[in-house]
């Protein structure tokens, strides 16, 4: 009985073995921008940064709270501490909701220095998100929700993902099936 036992546990060990060694696996990763967020991303509360969204976004202030509770509460381990802020101010990432005709960029980030603009491969304070209300009013609930997750994502440092179409820094909404940040918003990169 315990030889059988014994010889059990061998085997499972081999086959554990094996299948690390010989069986490949998908890694979720993510690639950043040449800069980064001076800060940093916050440490789970030990540094703690700063969101602000202005008013005029009206519904999507709510969409822009989801979408950062989900890069907060993903499941896999990233140490971001964001919370929402009434004073501009101590943000570092500002969103803003501004005019455009529907061109069918329905997001952009930019990165700053004090009150000038930087280019991404440049470490920035504090960064500025703007959703186009042209393109944002023409689509409907995935893309409104993509947007924020997207474009958060930048700001935090991420550049796009061109190789995982359901990832939501994946370059753009409308090469993906249409989808909604509750169902399939893929935070891993």
């Amino acid at each position: 009985m315990r030889k059988d036992v014994k010889k059990f546990f061998s085997i499972v060990f081999f086959i554990i073995l094996f299948l690390n060694v010989f069986v490949p696996f998908k890694v979720q990763a993510y690639s950043l921008l040449g800069g980064r967020l001076i800060n940093g991303v916050g440490n789970y509360g030990n540094n703690r940064q700063y969101y602000w969204v202005n008013p005029n976004i009206g519904e999507g202030i709510s969409r822009a709270d989801h979408a950062m509770s989900r890069w907060v509460n993903s499941s896999v381990y990233t140490p971001i501490s964001f919370r929402r802020t009434t004073n501009q101010s101590a943000a570092t990432i500002d969103v803003h909701r501004v005019p455009s005709a529907n061109n069918a960029v329905i997001g952009t980030t930019t990165y700053h220095v004090g009150v000038g603009k930087v280019t991404y491969n440049r470490n920035w304070y504090w960064a500025k998100i703007e959703i186009r209300s042209g393109t944002y009013n023409a689509y409907g609930a995935g893309p409104r929700n993509w947007v924020f997750g997207h474009e958060f994502g930048h700001a935090m440092g991420l550049q796009h993902n061109t190789s995982d179409r359901n990832s939501v820094i994946y370059e753009s909404y409308n090469n993906v099936n249409q989808r909604t940040i509750h169902q399939t918003m893929n935070l891993t990169g």
